[in-house]
């Protein structure tokens, strides 16, 4: 049997920050205690096309509506389907009732929540999914969920920002990419006959 001392040794991580090192262990927190976790209320069929406002549902890319009914900074997970798909936005937006909307957060700092949520809550969420004709997982599932995080909100800030640098240059790498395959299918064009 482990030792209170032996689990706080296990919440350190092996690479840290040297300003960190010696910052002892992190604490896990319930997800329910550092922000307000509720689902949108509209329906998938309320979108428009042509809509002014980001409308979030469970789908991988977001669709628009006319109206919204949140005007904040948020962390949006989908219910079902995609359970545990994370997005994060700052503005108005509208959001499925099937989407769980994440907001004022305290204790934690946003970036590293979503930094954490992205890349691991689909994955944690597989394992306690709910199933019927579609997977999807419930509100008290979603408080519960346990989140290790650092003391220190400097070093919360600094895991953050150092994640979301990687994203921009995967982001920029994976348009890079695109273009690369529209280059190459023009080339084939011209190279071989029609």
């Amino acid at each position: 049997m482990r030792s209170k001392s032996d689990k706080k040794k296990s919440l350190v991580p092996r690479l840290r920050f040297p300003e960190f090192r010696e910052a002892g262990a992190w604490e896990v927190k319930r997800l329910g205690d550092v922000c307000v976790i509720r689902t949108g209320k509209k329906d998938a069929n309320e979108g428009h096309e042509n809509g002014i406002y980001p409308f979030f549902t469970c789908a991988e890319n977001h669709i628009y509506s006319n109206s919204h009914s949140f005007d904040c900074e948020a962390i949006l997970v989908a219910g079902n389907a995609n359970v545990g798909q994370t997005k994060h936005y700052r503005g108005k937006f509208e959001a499925y009732q099937r989407t769980y909307v994440l907001t004022d957060f305290s204790d934690i700092n946003t970036q590293y929540l979503y930094s954490y949520l992205g890349g691991n809550l689909q994955n944690d969420m597989a394992l306690q999914v709910q199933t019927s004709a579609m997977s999807y997982i419930k509100l008290p599932m979603l408080k519960n969920y346990k989140v290790p995080a650092p003391r220190n909100p400097t070093e919360q800030q600094k895991i953050a920002h150092c994640l979301s640098s990687l994203d921009e240059v995967i982001g920029l790498q994976a348009k890079k990419v695109q273009a690369l395959k529209q280059h190459k299918k023009g080339l084939m064009q011209q190279l071989f006959p029609a």
